[in-house]
């Protein structure tokens, strides 16, 4: 990922997620030290926000116990480009987000969201339905016209849609097939991250690829419900914990490697299988390797 230059010095994104877990009692500035470049703390501008569990709050405000802190520096360009329509007609398309990029706007308004790039590209009467992580890149299925809203929300609400998510992980388990149902509930020691019930009612199939690069093995992740962090928490439960993920993986990595690079869907009655084009897709994900090896993970 290129380094973009911002007023406080050269950072990976400008907007930063950091889950703090101590020490407390000191305060914002004294726990973003270690996060953000010496100059940032000295040239705080209005256009920049910080937010504790979704509070906006100042420098000098003491932290008193566990919080999730995000950061936003100011007006910025998506790290890797706009989103792209991969397919549409009249009613609905499907729209490739690319990493770096909130799903809907967030709470500092300045800031890009595949919502605000939709309604300058199709109109403000555009639906999404459905969410992918700030960090995480893939494709969405939209309604563009209020007359579909319905059946595209249907389609995920009722589990219709197939979502195929490609990942990647450090860890080489012995299993090549895994379905895990497991509730994704509210992590006690954190407000916001989640954690993995004793209960079912989150749906993940997990699908080995047996694909090894560089000491890095690629997995396949099909959710048939759509909790909040879903994949990344049931990864992490099944001992394959995603490279990049800042909260529940590995950190070795400039970005979370999560993408969902395929999606199946009825329409005018057919099935429709769609793809991330191979210029569009990030680095990491052999597009054509999973398109040629559809029959280990298609389902």
């Amino acid at each position: 990922m290129t380094q973009k230059k911002t007023p406080y010095g050269k950072l990976k994104t400008a907007r930063l997620e950091i889950k703090y877990y101590g020490p407390f009692g000191v305060q914002v500035n004294e726990a973003l030290r270690k996060y953000l470049p010496t100059s940032f703390l000295y040239d705080y501008s209005s256009r920049s926000s910080i937010f504790l569990n979704g509070k906006p709050v100042q420098l000098n405000e003491q932290i008193k116990s566990p919080v999730f802190i995000e950061v936003f520096l100011g007006e910025t360009e998506p790290a890797e480009g706009k989103p792209t329509i991969i397919w549409e007609n009249d009613e609905i398309a499907v729209v490739f987000k690319p990493s770096q990029l909130a799903t809907q706007p967030t709470r500092f308004l300045a800031e890009p969201s595949l919502k605000l790039f939709l309604s300058s590209m199709i109109s403000d009467s555009c639906h999404i339905p459905s969410r992918l992580d700030y960090g995480v890149s893939g494709l969405i299925l939209i309604s563009k016209v209020p007359k579909r809203h319905k059946f595209v929300h249907d389609l995920y609400a009722k589990k219709i849609i197939k979502k195929f998510y490609l990942f990647q992980s450090s860890n080489m388990p012995h299993w090549s097939y895994f379905f895990l149902n497991r509730a994704i509930v509210r992590d006690n020691l954190h407000p916001v991250l989640r954690t993995v019930g004793s209960t079912q009612g989150a749906e993940t199939l997990f699908i080995n690829l047996k694909k090894k690069t560089q000491d890095v093995y690629s997995f396949v992740a099909r959710p048939y419900t759509g909790k909040t962090h879903q994949i990344r928490v049931h990864a992490k439960y099944v001992k394959v914990p995603i490279l990049g993920d800042p909260f529940y993986g590995e950190l070795d990595h400039s970005e979370i490697k999560l993408c969902c690079f395929c999606l199946e869907f009825p329409y005018a009655g057919s099935w429709l299988r769609v793809f991330i084009p191979k210029e569009l897709s990030p680095p990491w994900v052999d597009i054509e390797w999973l398109e040629y090896y559809q029959q280990l993970w298609a389902f």
